[in-house]
């Protein structure tokens, strides 16, 4: 395979910086690489006697030929259902609030315990921190779905995965290829093993060259890991496991295993610690844990433990990735050789493939894809920028379609978007790029997320195996664009496996019991059956039964009000005096309306269209109607039945679509029964007069004592609504009695509650009293002085002398400025007694008096004057000359 054309020259760089050595190092990258629109590299060919030009991104043969080539997703099929319930929400709650929860449950159950809040707190911070950094990027997450082969059947690939509610089990399903069209899933209702805790990574041997053995396995779980062999049993009908040897922290001096690798031998077993410890276990000699690789100072993971191995095209060469370097290793030698490494910035190596026949190693990092050789270290061939957004689960799966064409799928965890890249790796030339990079389609959603992806493949055959916590296993094949042959799936299920399945749909989520209280399901099918059938039934049938009571309200309806055994000490409606016509209600309280009544029946409807319900038959000492008062809150409130009726038929469903009679029904009844509620609310009575100002002679009383020449107003007397007494809580007889309607004030509320004795409430105008000089004040102020005035008799009163601030201000002919002073009457003002107008009519002989030279009209000063809010204009300051110098 050639190179193209490149630059190898060593370029020394004079800055140090570390944004110039960013820069250079960009710069002095000597291999193509291909983005959107960009060619990458060109070179001359000699081909039939001639040199022509060929670039990396140019199609190979016709566009036709080249779409042929291009992989789709076919069928999509469910191998293994779903084990286990949806994670749970995130918690809403800041960390505060969760620190106080937990301390008062602790409080609660273990009161002799004493822990303190802010530990918890702590605690929390550093768990909620610890989640945030794993939901990102969990190094120590693997691969958790797997295929292998047996002797036994060479037709037959099997998938191991982890299933149950934690992850514990061990399961397989079996994918049968002996039919050319027909493909045959078989999964297992019964797992091969069960561990002690979650399975984090599955590894199976490549026995690809020794076809005639069984299958090694290894499964990681947070404890240990576990080495099998896996054989055919004859009278499970399926594989089985023997138990080898046991792999625990204690032997890997202490440190985490984060990654494992079989290598193409198949009894040697490659781990990888989260310090970048490299042990090997030998199964067929029973070596264990040989350390091979524990150079820490050489390689750096940036501190999170990501480390990666891959198996070479020699037995004894492997691969160990960090974050920024790719080292090849030797197991005769124990070198390690520094094959590539990133420029400095953010981007990182997330996966790597193991080396395949033709020495193409493929890496993945968060900017591109790379395909290198591993005879040519530190020169990659062919380097394509994926576009992706930042991804540290991007992994990369090659697939052959012929000796020299080869696809490689991108994936990642965190979607479901799969990207092709189709590249021809023939000897004759460099490495091109066929096609143009492309989107897979699929009917997942975009924002599916999986656990783990597998493809396999099998003679002309390929699917993409997914593990997701909400799908289960999902078989999903991968066919050319130019395919026209169908292939049917056939899918058998064990008694076990519909057992199975039964299980787990009934599953619920893993909620305890303190946040069961938060999170419930309540189906109200039964309450809304209660509700709009069941309640129905029953008032109409009750309604035919309570005809003759309908008919003795409506009788008693009138002189209910009068007819009282107790009076009432507050306002009645319509409907409450409608409410206690009935016999068994005359003892009604204010919140009956609440209760079951027989005025919400169709019979009393009709009575009140007819005029049997009016408020008009009601004999009441003092009525009031609210109709105006609920117009002004919705216009569309009629005081005419018909007109409402008309009004509340817009809000019905929809006359073009069938509906059943029984809607119809409930449209009805439920207007009636809120034209009801507004037509029997709208009008108020009370069983006393409310009066205002008391009886007549105590009227005459008041006008006699105001134009009295006495210095204090009368007493405040109350009408409908009277205090009580506040409760002594030193004296037991005392608390709660009505006061008389007489009720000593003090002097001041007494003088500004003067003026309501006279005043009219609905004729009641507001002006602001501290507003300097309103509006319509301002207008009669203007008024020509010349205007007569009417005399008006000075009039003792008991108000205050009233005092009219004024701020205008004018101008003499010779310029001088004056304030003039109104004139203030003590003893002469308008008394509360005289008419509005008249009060208004006498303002103008209190304005400010101006000079009859006077020929301009009032405006405000524009001189500047000295204070914190004026100033005269600064002078600027003369800048000091500048002194020459010199010899």
């Amino acid at each position: 395979m050639d190179f193209w054309p490149r630059d190898q020259r060593t370029k020394k760089s004079k800055s140090t910086s570390i944004r110039s050595k960013a820069t250079a190092n960009e710069q002095a990258r000597c291999y193509p690489n291909l983005g959107h629109g960009l060619l990458g590299a060109a070179t001359l060919s000699y081909d039939a006697g001639r040199l022509n030009w060929i670039f990396v991104s140019e199609n190979i043969g016709s566009f036709d030929e080249s779409l042929k080539k291009r992989f789709k997703l076919g069928k999509q099929i469910q191998v293994f259902p779903p084990t286990s319930s949806l994670p749970l929400e995130a918690p809403k709650t800041s960390i505060k609030q969760r620190a106080e929860q937990g301390a008062n449950f602790l409080r609660t159950y273990l009161p002799d315990i004493e822990i303190p809040e802010q530990l918890i707190r702590d605690h929390l911070i550093e768990d909620n921190t610890r989640s945030k950094t794993l939901q990102n990027f969990d190094p120590y997450s693997g691969t958790l779905i797997e295929a292998f082969t047996l002797q036994r059947d060479k037709h037959t690939i099997y998938a191991a995965f982890p299933t149950g509610e934690t992850k514990r089990d061990l399961s397989y399903a079996s994918i049968v290829y002996s039919n050319p069209s027909e493909i045959l899933l078989r999964p297992s209702g019964t797992h091969l093993r069960r561990f002690l805790t979650p399975i984090q990574q599955i590894v199976t041997s490549c026995n690809k060259n020794t076809e005639f053995e069984d299958t090694n396995v290894a499964i990681r779980t947070y404890t240990s890991t576990t080495l099998f062999n896996i054989k055919w049993n004859d009278s499970l009908y399926g594989p089985s496991l023997s138990q080898g040897a046991t792999i625990t922290r204690k032997d890997l001096n202490n440190e985490t295993l984060v990654d494992m690798k079989y290598l193409c031998t198949r009894d040697q077993l490659l781990n990888v610690g989260d310090r970048g410890s490299v042990f090997m276990c030998n199964i067929s000699d029973g070596t264990q844990n040989m350390p091979l690789y524990n150079q820490q100072q050489s390689l750096t993971s940036n501190g999170d433990h990501f480390w990666r191995l891959a198996c070479g095209l020699n037995p004894a060469d492997y691969f160990l990735m960090t974050t920024k370097n790719l080292v090849s290793m030797d197991l005769r030698t124990n070198n390690a050789v520094n094959f590539f490494s990133l420029p400095i910035g953010k981007h990182v190596l997330t996966s790597m493939e193991n080396c395949r026949s033709d020495y193409l190693l493929p890496l993945c990092s968060t900017k591109e894809i790379i395909w290198m050789d591993t005879r040519f270290p530190r020169n990659p061939l062919l380097a394509y920028a994926h576009g992706r957004q930042f991804d540290r689960y991007l992994l990369s799966h090659t697939l052959g379609h012929s000796s020299d064409d080869l696809s490689t799928l991108l994936t990642s965890r965190n979607n479901s978007l799969i990207t092709a890249y189709n590249i021809n790796t023939s000897p004759e030339g460099p490495i091109r790029s066929v096609t143009s990079p492309y989107c897979l389609p699929s009917d997942y959603s975009m924002y599916q997320t999986d656990v783990g992806q597998r493809v396999i493949e099998f003679d002309n055959s390929a699917a993409l195996l997914r593990i997701s916590e909400s799908e289960g296993i999902i078989y999903n094949e991968l066919l050319f664009s130019g395919d026209v042959h169908e292939t049917s799936y056939v899918f058998e299920r064990t008694g076990a496996m519909t057992k199975l399945v039964e299980q787990f749909t009934n599953t619920k989520e893993d909620i305890d019991l303190f946040s069961r209280q938060e999170f419930s399901q309540v189906d109200l099918q039964a309450a809304y059956q209660a509700i709009f059938r069941e309640y129905v039934d029953f008032t109409q049938e009750f309604e035919q039964q309570t005809a003759e009571a309908v008919d003795e309200i409506l009788d008693c309806f009138p002189s209910c009000l009068i007819n009282k055994e107790f009076p009432t000490e507050y306002f009645l409606t319509a409907y409450d005096l409608a409410f206690r016509a009935e016999e068994d209600n005359s003892h009604a309280t204010t919140a009956s309306y609440l209760t079951e009544s027989l005025v919400r029946s169709k019979r009393s409807y009709n009575a009140l269209k007819q005029g049997e319900l009016s408020a008009k038959l009601i004999k009441a000492p003092s009525h009031l109607s609210l109709l105006p008062t609920f117009q002004k809150f919705d216009k569309d409130i009629f005081g005419d039945l018909s007109k409402m009726e008309t009004y509340l038929r817009t809000f019905r469903l929809s006359d073009d679509i069938e509906h059943a009679n029984k809607i119809r029904e409930y449209e009805d009844e439920s207007s009636r029964q809120l034209i009801m509620d507004l037509a029997l609310s709208c009008d108020i009575f009370s069983e006393t007069v409310v009066s205002r100002n008391g009886d007549g002679d105590q009227t005459l009383e008041n006008l006699t004592e105001a134009l009295s020449l006495g210095d204090e107003p009368p007493t405040i007397e109350f009408g409908f609504l009277k205090p009580l007494k506040p409760k002594d809580i030193y004296n037991r007889d005392g608390g709660d009695a009505l006061l008389s309607t007489r009720f000593d004030m003090p002097m001041g509320v007494r003088l500004l509650l003067q003026g309501w004795d006279t005043s009219d409430p609905e004729e009641y105008k507001y002006q602001d009293p501290y507003n300097a000089i309103s509006e319509p004040l301002l207008m009669k102020i203007k008024r020509s002085s010349s205007q007569s005035q009417p005399q008006i008799p000075n009039i003792q009163s008991q108000r205050p002398p009233l005092v009219l601030t004024s701020h205008a201000t004018g101008f003499s002919e010779h310029g001088s400025f004056r304030r003039t002073v109104p004139k203030v009457q003590s003893q002469s003002q308008t008394p509360n007694l005289l008419p509005p107008d008249t009060v208004t009519e006498s303002l103008p002989t209190m304005r400010p008096q101006y000079d009859s030279s006077q020929s301009q009209e009032v405006m405000g000063s524009t001189q500047v004057l000295p204070g914190p809010h004026g100033g005269r204009p600064i002078v600027k300051k003369k800048s000091p000359k500048k002194r020459l110098g010199g010899f």
